[in-house]
């Protein structure tokens, strides 16, 4: 299981983004859990909190960028869904995966992938 703390400018905007938008996340209030198969865990620590400032031990936005690659074959249905909300997205290919880059709302750069798989 993995574990990551993001700084976001509006929890709200950014749990809407990757639960309904992307549509890989399930979650509630500050907290989103990968459910394409990676055991991810991802807290949304926005900017001004008290939460925030400790962790990342400063009042503005701190930029993150992650991969999330999923294991061999696996199919993954993000392209359809990333156009019908308009989120802009860079489709790279290589020899191993292809991996969809994206920005969150918070400007937080996020690569999927899928390992010998297909993203459509």
């Amino acid at each position: 299981m993995i574990y990551l703390k993001l700084s976001v400018n509006n929890f709200r905007e950014t749990l809407d983004f990757y639960s309904k938008k992307i549509g890989l996340f399930s979650g509630s209030y500050n907290r989103l859990i990968c459910e394409s198969g990676p055991e991810l865990i991802i807290d949304l620590l926005e900017v001004g909190s008290e939460d925030h400032l400790r962790v990342f031990e400063s009042v503005s936005h701190v930029k993150s960028s992650f991969t999330i690659l999923h294991e061999e074959n696996t199919k993954i249905e993000l392209l359809g869904r990333l156009k019908e909300y308009g989120v802009e997205f860079k489709k790279e290919p290589n020899l191993i995966a292809e991996f969809i880059d994206i920005k969150d709302p918070s400007g937080n750069a996020i690569s999927i992938g899928a390992s010998h798989g297909c993203i459509r």
